[in-house]
């Protein structure tokens, strides 16, 4: 890092960018230079180590140090010096070292070393600047007068500085303290200058002056700070340089007058203040520049005037250097043919030259105005120069352009077909165009021979153009007008039901053009279609139609004949009562055409019921009927079985004696059918009699049975109560006294 130097100034040299340009192939690595301090940073009187990786083996890398402040500067004599070239060898790996010593003459300097490998090719570059500031003060010291300066100073990159203010004293010994850090490294720099022909302070016996300071922390020591004074006679400018205005050819010069003087340096600036050089030879009060150049034109001059007190420059003069007239002439009749290439040059003609100059002093050349056109283009002086010594007077001429041929051919096998439109254009093939040019420049049509009908038409030029820039060479061929397809198509969906007498057949007509119609047909159209009555399809063949104008197709289309309706229905009405046999099922077909009847089926009728013999409903399906020019329906109906009657009857001759049980009532069942018997009936059989006990006939009624297969009755009989036998017996023993009185007679009932 940065530290305090015990010398009277302090540069710091600071590496800032690096690049690395290829002009060959890499050798195994990219070539770099490093130097030997981590943080890059030297001070004056410090020697640079420079190392090189990565270079060709054996190869001599050319090294140069360059001051790009001050190129001028003169450090003296060291090896090797800014600007100074010198070499190195890369070893077998390619590395090589190389050193370079900091001169004080660098302070403030932007430095660039550059590293060039002779067979690879490869150039390193390294920019150095300065990485601190110095203070110089300076100004008259009043005689024997304390005086006091004031230094401000912050730090380039301290670590906790912060900006430091500090008064020293000219007059007596003291100690400033100063805020420096690592990486800080501080220069005072005095030039006291007397403001009289006498010595402005009397030093102690001794040509020095001693100021010391401390630095804080761990870094301490002294700096000191010389001042030499020497007493003189005061140096003045008396007569300033003077601007000066010439123009090239001639010569000028400036003075300067000053009294005290012991030596001149005059001085120049190129950049308007910015940097001075010396002008070597140039020592005298008077500054002579023979045949300046344009080039000069507004440079800074002025004067260093040194005398043993010290040095004043004088006040900046500027040099103006007109440029001197010349006459330029473009020659007449240049030309050429449109589309060729301009000429390398336009030529011309110059005069007026100074010295030994002419025509090689020329740059640049003449121009003429833009266009590619046919015309006459002015040739104007364009970027035509005589260097910076010289300005033009300048007389053109005109450049002619000529027009042309352009090859044009109509292109063959252009057509169209009868009615149709024209092409928007007629098409043709262009050759000879120039520059950029094509068939955008041409402008107009190409035309044919009238007509509609077809045939051939010559196509001819028409009034097609290519503009001011060509002339046409034109060949033309034949337009050709071909038949239009019109097509005759049998409409399609013609058809009809088997039986029917055939339609009349339709046909249309697609692709009539320019008012045609069938009338104008030099043929008409005939249709027909192939034999057959029979169900199916057959071909209908529109033909015949002939026409000079259109070439006819003929799409057929398919006429078919379709299956008649035949329905064959079962009859209504078919039954059978419960425990019959079925009756033979009956149908009847209608739809019947063309004579056939029911023998002419392809496969004949099938009729039957739904399977079932209980009282009930049975569809009866006819079915199985085929035919090929029929399509056959079915419907049914509905065939019934009826319930059969079935008798309950009471018995007749039922009795009972007066007063006897009643018996059980009987009765019998007749009209089962299929095997039934009294078990199947639904609902079983009830039987009573009328209410009673006295002798008489009573009605016996069965009743309650109930079955789905049967409509039942039941027929009553009478139950008759007959008398019981009663025995009125007297009772025997009765008997009285004679002449008694009766008695009461008694008898016994029974039965």
């Amino acid at each position: 890092m940065k530290k305090i130097l015990l010398k009277s100034r302090i540069v710091i040299l600071v590496f800032v960018m690096a690049n690395l340009f290829f002009s060959s192939t890499v050798f195994g690595q990219e070539p770099t230079v490093t130097l030997d301090q981590a943080d890059l940073d030297y001070a004056p009187g410090e020697t640079v180590g420079i190392t090189g990786t990565g270079w060709k083996p054996g190869e001599t890398v050319t090294l140069e140090v360059s001051n790009l402040t001050n190129p001028n500067v003169d450090c003296g004599v060291y090896n090797p010096g800014p600007h100074e070239l010198w070499t190195t060898v890369a070893d077998g790996n390619g590395n090589f070292t190389a050193s370079w010593y900091v001169n004080d003459c660098e302070l403030g300097a932007k430095l660039f070393l550059e590293a060039y490998g002779k067979e690879s090719g490869f150039t390193f570059e390294i920019f150095f600047t300065d990485g601190n500031v110095a203070f110089g003060v300076s100004g008259p010291i009043p005689n024997n007068t304390d005086v006091s300066v004031t230094v401000t100073y912050t730090p380039a990159s301290p670590s906790g500085a912060t900006q430091i203010t500090t008064t020293l004293s000219f007059k007596s010994q003291n100690t400033a303290t100063v805020g420096a850090k690592d990486g800080t490294s501080i220069s005072w720099i005095f030039n006291p200058v007397p403001s009289s022909g006498t010595a402005i302070y009397s030093w102690d016996g001794s040509s020095n002056y001693t100021q010391g300071f401390i630095v804080n922390g761990n870094y301490g020591g002294n700096n000191s700070v010389k001042g030499n004074y020497i007493g003189c006679t005061a140096l003045s400018i008396t007569n300033q340089p003077s601007d000066q205005t010439v123009t090239y050819g001639g010569n000028t010069s400036f003075t300067v007058g000053a009294s005290n003087a012991t030596s001149y340096q005059w001085e120049e600036s190129t950049n308007g203040g910015g940097v001075w050089s010396n002008i070597g030879g140039a020592t005298s009060s008077t500054l002579s520049l023979v045949a300046p150049t344009v080039g000069m034109n507004g440079n800074l001059y002025r004067c260093i005037v040194t005398s043993s007190c010290g040095t004043v420059t004088s006040n900046n003069a500027t040099l103006t250097v007109n440029a001197k007239a010349i006459t330029v002439s473009a020659n007449a009749g240049q030309t050429k043919v449109y589309g060729a290439a301009n000429p390398a040059s336009y030529t011309y003609a110059a005069s007026g030259f100074e010295f030994a100059d002419d025509l090689s002093v020329m740059t640049g050349a003449l121009a003429r105005a833009a266009g590619e056109g046919v015309g006459a283009y002015a040739i104007n002086q364009g970027t035509l120069s005589a260097g910076s010594n010289y300005s033009i007077d300048y007389t053109g001429a005109d450049f002619a352009i000529t027009a042309k041929t352009l090859t044009v051919a109509a292109d063959s096998g252009q057509t169209k077909v009868y009615g149709a439109a024209n092409p928007a254009s007629y098409t043709y093939a262009a050759s000879g165009f120039e520059f950029t040019d094509d068939l955008s420049v041409i402008t107009g049509a190409l035309a044919r021979v009238a007509g509609e009908g077809v045939g051939a038409y010559a196509i001819n030029q028409g009034n097609l153009s290519a503009g001011a820039n060509y002339s046409i060479s034109y060949t033309g061929v034949d337009f050709a007008i071909t038949p239009k397809t019109l097509t005759v198509t049998a409409d399609a969906g013609q058809t009809k039901v088997y039986g029917a007498t055939d339609p009349t057949l339709t046909y249309t007509i697609t692709g009539f053009v320019n008012g045609d119609d069938e009338a104008d047909l030099d043929t008409p159209v005939s249709i027909a279609r192939a034999a057959g009555e029979d169900v199916g399809n057959y071909t209908i063949t529109p033909s015949g139609a002939v026409d000079a104008n259109y070439t006819i197709s003929f799409p057929t289309a398919q006429f078919g004949i379709t299956k008649a309706a035949l329905t064959v229905t079962a009859n209504a009405g078919q039954t059978k009562v419960y425990g019959a046999g079925d009756p033979t099922l009956t149908y009847t077909i209608t739809g019947f055409v063309n004579g056939d009847d029911e023998a002419d089926l392809d496969t004949p009728v099938s009729i039957a019921r739904a399977a079932g013999e209980d009282v009930g409903n049975y569809t009866i399906t006819p079915s199985g009927a085929v035919d090929a020019n029929y399509t056959i329906s079915f419907s049914t109906a509905q065939f019934a079985i009826t319930k059969a009657a079935l008798t309950v009857t009471a018995n007749a001759g039922q009795t009972k004696v007066y007063g006897a049980t009643d018996p059980t009532l009987t009765y019998t069942i007749t009209g089962f059918v299929n095997g039934d018997d009294e078990a199947d009936l639904d609902t079983p059989v009830s039987i009573a009699r009328a209410a009673g006990e006295d002798v008489g006939n009573y009605t016996i009624t069965p009743s309650g049975a109930v079955d789905a297969n049967y409509t039942i009755s039941f027929p009553t009989a009478q139950f008759a109560i007959t008398k019981a036998a009663l025995t009125v017996t007297a009772n025997a023993g009765q008997t009285k006294v004679y002449g008694a009185t009766d008695p009461t007679l008694t008898y016994t009932i029974t039965g």
